[in-house]
């Protein structure tokens, strides 16, 4: 599903949702090829949140 969309993906995820969470992690630990770069930030509501930020290319090697 990821790989049909090519190109910067940036998304965060809220501690209230550990599934969610979980799902990126386990996704993006997939990705052989891709420099994922996942971080903690605070947000202007002051809740912290997960960052996920990689660059899907246009075809995915495995």
């Amino acid at each position: 599903m990821i790989a049909a969309h090519p190109g910067p993906w940036t998304l965060t995820v809220r501690p209230e949702n550990p599934e969610g969470l979980a799902f990126w992690r386990r996704t993006t630990a997939e990705f052989e090829s891709i420099s994922v770069d996942e971080r903690e930030e605070r947000g202007a509501d002051g809740i912290v949140r997960t960052r996920f930020s990689f660059t899907m290319p246009a075809r995915l090697s495995r």
